[in-house]
């Protein structure tokens, strides 16, 4: 983090910013140690208790912004058939033709009504919800969205 934070201020211009969720994940423990260099928060839908999602916030400063900074690093334990939510603020702050605001609490919302699906099915559920919801108008930001789902008792 450190080293990319020392590039980004080499190679760019003042008030240029980038948000990073960094992330490792141990695929036979299932724990995943991250840094959030001031991103949207991850979330973790438990399958054990989907109705209060695990949310993983920023660790330390988006990078660009200063030199010689460090990030906490966090740990969080992904079970069998826990979903792990990544997505850049163009899904949260899309917006339809009112203006209104795509936010966390539909995109919960989506991901919570599809947990029996597969992570592709899933990610399909969300960027089409978010289409329907943005309808006609514009978009300002990029979208960008990763799910992961860890295999557990069904197999997806």
């Amino acid at each position: 983090m450190r080293l990319a934070n020392e590039r980004i201020l080499a190679d760019t211009r003042a008030n240029q910013f980038v948000t990073v969720f960094y992330a490792v994940l141990d695929l036979a423990a299932g724990k995943m140690t991250y840094c959030s260099a001031g991103h949207n928060p991850a979330f973790v839908i438990r399958a054990a208790d989907p109705e209060k999602p695990d949310s993983y916030i920023r660790t330390g400063a988006p990078m660009g912004i200063f030199g010689d900074l460090d990030w906490e690093e966090g740990t969080a334990q992904i079970n069998p058939d826990d979903i792990l939510l990544l997505y850049t603020d163009g899904v949260n702050e899309a917006q339809n033709t009112a203006e209104e605001f795509y936010e966390y609490e539909r995109l919960l919302a989506v991901t919570k009504s599809n947990l029996s699906h597969s992570a592709t099915e899933l990610h399909a559920a969300i960027i089409d919800s978010l289409q329907t919801f943005v309808g006609a108008a514009p978009q300002f930001d990029d979208i960008t969205l990763m799910v992961l789902k860890r295999e557990g008792s069904n197999g997806r």
